[in-house]
């Protein structure tokens, strides 16, 4: 029977027997060692690992979202991946770091229009609640009458984990999207499940640099309130943040409140479609970044849509940032996990 080493960030190692019909996330279950993870169908990719030695073959009834790329680079996703001999896989987070997740009811107490595409929404958990999360972390959301799930990274200010803020992307016909569209909806309670996911800010005095598109500028805007609340409030930072066209451009305005708090935080926008209104640079978020901006211990935090990401990682990991110190979180299209 193959014999799995999973190998932690912080270099703890974790070993046991896995058949080669049952995914390595079932058979550490199995043996005991929980793991991150949340669809476990291949989707929403919160269990992908690193294959350090070894072969696996993955499950070829699921939908894989890893692409030919990362599937050729030893990107593994543990919920159906199977070990076809000793395997060891490397996780990109510290085993003790891992939250238990858990079901909590979340009354809604605000919606506003962050501009005609995006929406903040704003909660209440009851006040016996124990809600804690990292920083860059996501929920489940049900949406309520109907049992679709869908995805949100959290906005919110970690020192009020009661009170949850997510921003949500409107599109022309979401279920969850419809629902925000409502009038009525301060008071409606909802049910949430987390935190999950493996996309945090790592502790450490390392240089951060964030690239974000669209709504993937929430777990960043968690992310930066909590190190302006810290002691790493001195930490040099480069926020990149990319949309598309002007009715996508929100959140300005906190982020200035942001750079007025972090006296060394870089804030660039870049916009692909603009107006003639428009003074920032015009294209891709990721044209943004230069070598210039990497230093040797630079970590890296890419939260937007799969594009946007693999261009993302090609880009600083050209520079040299080796990819333990990238981080990032994909945001797969509605109907899948991560949304």
């Amino acid at each position: 029977m193959p014999q799995v080493t999973l190998i932690f960030s912080d270099g703890e190692r974790k070993r046991f027997d896995a058949p080669s019909d049952k995914p390595i996330l079932a058979a550490a279950k199995s043996a005991g060692i929980a793991l991150a993870s949340d669809c476990e169908i291949g989707d929403c990719q919160t269990c992908k690992a690193h294959l350090k030695s070894g072969s696996v073959e993955f499950d070829e009834l699921a939908f894989i979202t890893l692409d030919d790329d990362e599937i050729e680079g030893g990107a593994v996703l543990t919920c159906v991946s199977m070990a076809q001999e000793d395997v060891e896989i490397e996780l990109p987070y510290v085993r003790g770091h891992l939250i238990p997740e858990k079901k909590y009811t979340m009354k809604i107490t605000a919606v506003e229009a962050l501009s005609p595409t995006t929406a903040r929404l704003r909660g209440e958990l009851p006040r016996n609640a124990i809600f804690a999360f990292h920083p860059g972390q996501y929920v489940n959301i049900q949406v309520p009458g109907s049992g679709a799930l869908r995805s949100y990274s959290m906005a919110s200010n970690p020192a009020q984990p009661n009170n949850p803020e997510f921003h949500i992307r409107l599109l022309p016909d979401g279920q969850m999207s419809n629902f925000m569209r409502r009038g009525d909806l301060v008071g409606t309670s909802v049910e949430i499940v987390g935190p999950k996911g493996v996309f945090y800010l790592r502790e450490g005095d390392d240089p951060v640099i964030m690239i974000a598109g669209g709504t993937g500028l929430a777990p960043m805007v968690s992310m930066l309130q909590a190190l302006a609340a810290g002691v790493r409030n001195a930490l040099p930072i480069l926020l990149c943040f990319g949309v598309n066209r002007p009715d996508d451009l929100y959140g300005v305005e906190q982020l200035e409140t942001l750079r007025r708090q972090l006296p060394h935080l870089d804030l660039r926008i870049a916009m692909v479609e603009p107006d003639g209104t428009w003074t920032g640079h015009k294209g891709f978020v990721t044209d943004l970044v230069t070598e210039k901006d990497i230093t040797a211990a630079s970590r890296v935090y890419l939260c937007g849509p799969p594009p946007m990401i693999a261009a993302a990682r090609q880009r600083v990991a050209g520079f040299g940032v080796p990819e333990t110190a990238i981080f990032a979180e994909e945001f797969i299209p509605s109907g899948t996990a991560t949304a």
